[in-house]
């Protein structure tokens, strides 16, 4: 289980560093100058197009920047959390309040997701 919580935990904070890092950064997609960053990058390494296109990470800037902040940033923010919540390691380690804390922060994310898959 303990091999389990370490690549549960690495996927998660995988996921949050896509979200919130300058790039890929899909919590900034549709600010200014984000998404040239990306073409900019993707043209500067052949290697990423080949493993995807650019337009992975800029396809919601038509909407601008709700897309992001009701979808990208809470899917960040539920696959932190989902290991130790799921994980008996993970629920010891946050402890009985902190578990039901990090429950309703999930519960939370999961219905603004949805809505931000939606939009």
């Amino acid at each position: 289980e303990r091999l389990l919580l370490q690549v549960a935990v690495g996927s998660g904070v995988f996921m949050f560093l896509w979200v919130f890092l300058p790039f890929p950064g899909s919590a900034w997609t549709g600010t200014p100058g984000h998404d040239a960053l990306v073409e900019r990058v993707f043209e500067a390494i052949p290697l990423f197009s080949a493993v995807a296109p650019p337009g992975l990470i800029t396809k919601y800037n038509e909407l601008g920047h709700l897309p992001a902040l009701t979808h990208a940033v809470p899917g960040a923010i539920w696959s932190l959390l989902a290991p130790w919540q799921l994980l008996s390691e993970g629920r010891a380690r946050l402890g009985p309040q902190g578990h039901a804390t990090a429950g309703r922060i999930m519960l939370s994310a999961a219905a603004l997701l949805m809505y931000g898959y939606y939009v």
